[in-house]
């Protein structure tokens, strides 16, 4: 894929062709001083005329074939100027230090691959975002001054939501229109998360669920909504008392939750003090296991393959006592 510069006024660049809005291949904005993008340029044509993007559209930089491609903006504030209307590839807004807010992208509203907001550190909104569909994943990671994630409440599904490193976040607030990921949820290192409200809408997950060193994290119930997870589920470190909301219907394929702080409450029904005590009924199969590192704790608490219920007991007496005149005799036998 070609990959276009976008240059600080106009000038003549061989291999630059814009033709009714549409340009073929990659834009990068990379390295930008002004403050906005009003000044900028793809060859001769204004960045504001191209409407359509047939590759990426990289605000800073994006990570392709094990390398970063393109660098820091570091005078970039906000992106007035930029008229795109939909991306083929992915949207990236990445190492963007002075960058405040999306005001620009308004006319945004379609992403065939990934939209992926990383190390933008001056970060406080997205509410300029008007996307409707996104197909790739959805990556808000290492924005620690991000406020909330309203501008992705159009989205009903993507391939998967990750949300990293943006300490600011009390919720996730903002995904309410999410239904489905065809892949995973990955919620870490948000230090002030308290809940996972606005996930509510949350049906179906086909992958996996992460949610680590999140450590004043206290509900889970915006999880409730889950009725199919197709994945396992892993839990680490998050906030000493977590009130979960799956549905005992929810069975993870596989589960880690050992090394999580403090008690569990709510879950299925179930209160339990210490993580230690919580016992889950055979009906919670696959429940990740609970805990503190107690070899109690560690315990799988599904039912085992030895584990009996009273029909199973009752059964193996009447077995043995049906046996046990049979055996008698024979002992008596070599016994003569």
């Amino acid at each position: 894929m070609v990959l276009h510069r976008v240059t600080v006024g106009s000038r003549e660049e061989e291999g630059v062709k814009v033709s009714g809005g549409v340009i073929e291949g990659d834009v990068l904005i990379s390295g930008w001083e002004n403050a906005d993008l009003s000044n900028a340029f793809l060859g001769t044509v204004p960045l504001s005329a191209v409407k359509h993007v047939k590759g990426s559209l990289i605000v800073g930089k994006m990570w392709q074939n094990d390398e970063y491609v393109g660098e820091s903006n570091p005078g970039l504030k906000h992106l007035t100027g930029l008229g795109v209307e939909r991306v083929e590839g992915s949207f990236w807004t990445h190492d963007n230090p002075s960058l405040m807010s999306l005001q620009g992208i308004e006319t945004l509203k379609t992403i065939r691959g990934d939209l992926w907001i990383e190390s933008n550190p001056s970060l406080e909104t997205l509410d300029h975002l008007k996307v409707q569909e996104a197909d790739g994943y959805v990556k808000v990671m290492t924005n620690p001054s991000l406020q909330s994630l309203n501008g992705l409440n159009r989205l009903s599904k993507a391939h998967g939501v990750v949300v990293w490193e943006c300490d600011m976040l009390k919720s996730l607030a903002g995904l309410n229109s999410m239904q489905s990921l065809s892949s995973y949820l990955d919620v870490r290192k948000n230090g002030a998360l308290e809940s996972f409200d606005g996930l509510q809408s949350l049906a179906s997950v086909a992958g996996d669920v992460f949610i680590e060193d999140n450590p004043n994290l206290a509900s889970l119930t915006a999880l409730g909504s889950i009725t199919k997870l197709e994945g396992g589920l892993m839990m680490h470190r998050n906030g000493p008392v977590i009130r979960i909301g799956l549905p005992c219907t929810v069975t993870p394929s596989w589960q880690d939750v050992d090394e999580n702080m403090g008690t569990w409450s709510d879950f299925c029904g179930i209160k339990a003090g210490a993580a230690s005590a919580l016992v889950a009924p055979a009906s919670v199969r696959g429940f990740a296991r609970a805990g503190d590192q107690s070899q109690a704790a560690r315990a799988d608490p599904v039912l085992s393959p030895f584990s009996f219920d009273a029909i199973t007991i009752l059964l193996l007496l009447a077995l043995l006592l049906l046996a046990f005149p049979g055996m008698r005799r024979r002992l008596n036998s070599k016994t003569k």
